[in-house]
């Protein structure tokens, strides 16, 4: 009975901090076996900023296994980030791609499906993943850059998974998307 009683008073414990997780994304892997779940908890003012972990879901049986949860802020840019968002899986299902909320930017980490690795890949705001024609499995990131001048300004790059950049999308600074639509067209490639 006292057990039972434990055990009712640590759920009601938990049950609070689990409802507060909601879910921000669910990505199916292009293979279809597995989804990547962001889980967001909500902040509590400007002392507990909003943090979030990856989580992938077995699609078969519906179990989670946590691959990235928010690590302490060490003075590394690439570990640096209190949320994770926007996941991508790649073109064989072997990695998710996904912006990492870094000071003072946000960049492209890249996890191991199966060994949960995590890998700085290259600042950036937005993350695409090209799944067909000759740039195949590469990404296309939109970053923000600095020109001579001074003036800012932001571009698309065509980056390779390890994270060197392979070209710029000519056009994408003054033309936006519609620059890399036609690049892609060009190509004979699509992006997602």
């Amino acid at each position: 009975m006292v057990r039972i009683a434990l055990a009712l008073l640590g759920l009601m414990i938990a049950a609070p901090a689990l409802a507060e997780l909601r879910e921000e994304a669910n990505v199916t892997s292009p293979d279809g076996k597995i989804a990547a779940v962001i889980l967001v908890q909500p902040g509590k003012g400007s002392s507990q900023p909003e943090r979030s972990r990856l989580e992938l879901r077995d699609r078969k049986d519906g179990t989670l296994r946590t691959v990235v949860a928010v690590p302490p802020q060490n003075g590394r840019l690439e570990d640096s980030f209190a949320r994770v968002r926007d996941p991508v899986f790649g073109n064989e299902s072997e990695a998710v791609y996904v912006l990492a909320d870094a000071a003072p930017v946000r960049v492209v980490q890249r996890i191991d499906v199966r060994t949960g690795q995590v890998r700085f890949v290259i600042d950036g705001d937005s993350v695409r993943v090209i799944r067909s024609g000759k740039y195949r499995g590469n990404l296309i990131v939109w970053r923000d850059k600095l020109r001579k001048t001074g003036v800012a300004y932001r571009e698309a790059d065509l980056v390779r998974p390890d994270g060197l950049v392979a070209l710029t999308i000519a056009g994408s600074d003054a033309d936006g998307e519609k620059a890399v639509t036609r690049w892609l067209k060009v190509q004979h490639a699509t992006a997602e």
